[in-house]
């Protein structure tokens, strides 16, 4: 399918599951680190994607990105513009 939706459990490091995330790589947009205020935690332990759902997450941007590069353009923003402005420093 070219909407890649990804399905996983969010769980504390003991493995206890809290509930599942939906990702919508076509909501992906730039940014940098300086933008993110914080990492994301629950009851002050960091909360982090499995590395094999990391992986699958960056899989799928990066072939919704190449469809972009061939002109079949999924990304619900203006991915370019935000990069340009991003990348200006005007923000």
């Amino acid at each position: 399918s070219l909407f890649n939706i990804l399905l996983f459990l969010q769980c504390l490091p003991n493995g206890v599951h809290i509930r599942e995330q939906v990702i919508l790589i076509q909501n992906a947009f730039p940014t940098l680190e300086k933008y993110i205020q914080s990492i994301h935690t629950i009851n002050g332990r960091t909360i982090r994607v499995a590395s094999a759902i990391e992986r699958k997450i960056v899989s799928d941007f990066k072939f919704v990105l190449s469809l972009k590069e061939k002109g079949i353009n999924l990304f619900f923003t203006d991915i370019d513009y935000i990069k340009e402005i991003i990348l200006s420093d005007k923000v």
